[in-house]
């Protein structure tokens, strides 16, 4: 094998390690190369490298923390120009630099030097390729091998004098013996082309002359050693003259675990670290290669974009090693779904994007092609995942846009898959949407919200309304259900229109947490205007399962309590069922710690998920909500009228409260009375109140009751 001209390709390397740093700190002890981090602001030493210690002398416990100037690697003027030079220059390489061990000794050779970002600010990090002195080499030029070996033996370098003329070996250093696994002895009678340093005699001879005119080079040899095979040997060359001949100077070190490193950066740089897909960088690679190949063969591609459906509910709700649990099996999955010749990538926390490469026909055809994969994906994602005693379902939307027909533009066709994507979400989720350019409206309303709703709290724009809670055997109002609304103008808009936004750009703990504050608020107020008997009254109020995971949420709830007054069983907390679905214990566990707190729960929409009854029992509820869509039919379908009764029935069991949502009509209130259940809410008794108007008719119950 030949040698590889280092000076380019060097300066490729470098920029690999030195750029990877700040993600990749471990590479450090990989790198055999001394290597030092400077703080920029304070010019104190940040870390240092094994190969700094064993190199130049000095333990971390020594340098780490003391000024650079205190440290004498160089000498002024030479510190302050190189420090001078790399801020101004962001990088530099010298050569031919001294630079001095603890022991005050000499060493010449190369410095890298380039300016990163830490934490704390800038720094620089400096690594040095040293050539040993040439003194050195003459002073043992004439001493037996053995003595030449234990001289250089402990740099753990390969050390070679060979003859300028017919590159024969003169002398080998011992420590070949462990890198090569060869006899050092043996080479004697061999020559430099024997151990494969040069792949031609032309080769060396140009390579010399470089030497003999420029000075020292570096230079990288794929070396055989016959147990491991080709392994790559780093060497400064040099020529020195000695009794009137020409020798050549080799000193030189394994760098087979700098390179693994240099492929490890250069991987994670195109690929994601949990999955092992390729990331956005190398799609989109792969994507403007894909539009080269389309436009020169007259082919179609196709890009589906990916989103997980409520992902971040088992994130929040179990923990994020189950949440990348699944990410794992849903890579499996869709790399089992697609061609060798596709791309599977990750390009966010729960999205991915597909490349169908190389598709043919009309565009009619390919997209029937398309959406048989699509659908296929989304069928394949849908199936249960069982981790960890867990047992999980999941559903995709999925956004389509295809090659050349929506786009020839890499950034363009993966904006306007992702808007196909919103649309698919609009559509219920877990659908399928090809792009369409009438939806770039939506999508441009979509975004006007967004900055919307940031500036609604700053306005005061939400506000809470409440629907009351009626026992049907007195017709008292026990409670009410808070609701919360944004007010634009004499534009009313309820939750559906908006609370996706939230939970998605993560507005709903701010937004949740003015709920929470909001209705310990309003209740002092029915507390302070003696419209309620603090006995029986209660306001329920909706949680997400990112709002109780936020570590925060427990202090907020013991805040409200104590800001307003209010008793700490004022408030229910309404939970979905999803809640339950996930069987988490730390789940469980905030809810209990809340229930010490004096805080109640309730389940909202029970009997619509696939609620775990083992589950159920573990946790603090005290109330179950009959979905409306139960009570919708409760008098025209005996199936879901015997869901009713059996809900019922469960929960008068288990203790629990019972309440039905979305009571509209007399019928459907005396089924469920003949059935158990005497809570009620809905249209019946009256539709979602401001607060002025339930502190109304609360004052006229609360005057009644007098």
């Amino acid at each position: 094998m030949g040698f590889l001209n280092d000076i380019a390709e060097r300066k490729q390397f470098r920029r690999y390690i030195l750029d990877a740093w700040q993600q990749y700190s471990t590479l450090k002890s990989l790198i055999k190369e001394p290597l030092i981090l400077i703080d920029v602001r304070t010019g104190r030493v940040v870390d240092i490298n094994a190969a700094f210690e064993r190199v130049l002398g000095w333990d971390m416990n020594q340098v780490v923390g003391i000024p650079i100037a205190d440290l004498g690697i160089w000498k002024d003027p030479l510190r302050v120009k190189i420090i001078n030079l790399v801020l101004k220059k962001r990088s530099i390489k010298l050569t031919d630099i001294q630079f001095y061990n603890m022991d005050g000794d000499v060493l010449t050779g190369e410095l890298s030097a380039k300016v990163v970002r830490l934490n704390s600010g800038l720094a620089i990090l400096a690594t040095f390729f040293y050539s040993h002195n040439l003194l050195a080499v003459e002073q043992f030029f004439d001493v037996d091998d053995m003595e030449f070996s234990s001289a250089f033996d402990p740099i753990g370098d390969v050390v070679i004098i060979s003859e300028f003329e017919s590159a024969k070996y003169i002398k080998v250093s011992e420590s070949l013996r462990e890198i090569l696994g060869c006899d050092p002895s043996e080479l004697l009678h061999k020559n430099e082309f024997d151990l494969g340093i040069w792949a031609s005699e032309s080769e060396r001879k140009v390579f010399l002359e470089t030497v003999k005119t420029e000075g020292a080079k570096l230079l990288e040899a794929a070396m055989y050693r016959p147990d491991m095979g080709y392994m790559p040997i780093k060497f400064m060359v040099d020529i020195f003259t000695a009794n009137g001949s020409s020798f050549v100077l080799m000193v030189g070190h394994d760098v087979t675990s700098l390179r693994k490193a240099e492929r490890r950066a250069i991987h994670l740089a195109y690929h994601d670290p949990l999955t092992n897909l390729p990331n956005r960088t190398l799609l989109y690679e792969r994507l403007d290669q894909q539009i080269k190949l389309v436009q020169r063969y007259k082919l179609h591609a196709a890009l589906l974009f990916l989103d997980l459906d409520h992902f971040k509910n088992i994130n929040d709700s179990i923990g994020h090693p189950i949440g990348d649990a699944v990410l794992k099996i849903v890579t499996t999955r869709l790399k089992a779904s697609i061609r060798a010749n596709d791309t599977v990538s990750r390009v966010g926390g729960d999205e991915f994007i597909i490349l169908l490469a190389r598709l043919e026909g009309d565009f009619n055809d390919v997209e029937r092609q398309v959406l048989i994969t699509a659908e296929r994906v989304r069928e394949i994602l849908c199936e249960p995942m069982l981790i960890d005693a867990h047992r999980l379902q999941i559903s995709t939307s999925i956004g389509v846009t295809i090659i050349p027909e929506h786009g020839i533009n890499t950034s363009e066709l993966i904006k306007r898959a992702d808007i196909a994507l919103y649309k698919a979400k609009e559509l219920g989720r877990n659908m399928i949407a090809t792009f369409r350019s009438s939806m770039q409206s939506a999508v441009v309303q979509r975004m006007r919200i967004e900055a919307k709703m940031r500036q609604a709290l700053q306005n005061k724009e939400f506000k809470l309304c409440f629907h009351p809670q009626v026992f049907s055997r007195t017709h008292e109002i026990t409670g009410a259900e808070a609701l919360i609304r944004w007010v634009q103008g004499k534009d009313i808009f309820s939750p559906e229109h908006f609370i996706d936004i939230l939970e998605e750009t993560q507005l709903i703990i701010e937004v949740g947490e003015w709920i929470i504050l909001e209705a310990c608020r309003l209740y002092a107020k029915l507390m302070n205007n003696k419209a309620i008997s603090l006995l029986d009254f209660k306001f329920c109020v909706n949680v997400s399962p990112r709002q109780l995971q936020h570590e925060g949420f427990y202090s907020l709830i013991e805040r409200a309590f104590k800001q307003y007054g209010i008793p700490k069983n004022a408030i229910t907390l309404e939970v979905t069922e999803g809640i339950v679905i996930q069987k988490t214990n730390s789940i469980i566990e905030k809810m209990c710690l809340l229930r010490e707190l004096g805080v109640n729960f309730a389940i909202d929409d029970f009997g619509t998920g696939y609620s775990s009854l083992s589950y159920l029992k573990k946790l603090p509820i005290d109330m179950l909500k009959i979905d409306k869509t139960f009570v919708d039919t409760i008098t025209t379908d005996i199936h879901d009228a015997g869901i009713v009764s059996a809900i019922i029935t469960m929960a008068n069991s288990l203790d629990f409260e019972v309440i039905a949502e979305g009571v509209e009509t007399a019928d459907q209130l005396s089924i469920l009375e003949e059935k158990g259940c005497y809570l009620y809410q809905g249209y019946l008794f009256s539709k979602p109140l401001t607060f002025d108007s339930l502190q109304a008719l609360l004052v006229a119950q609360s005057s009644r009751q007098i």
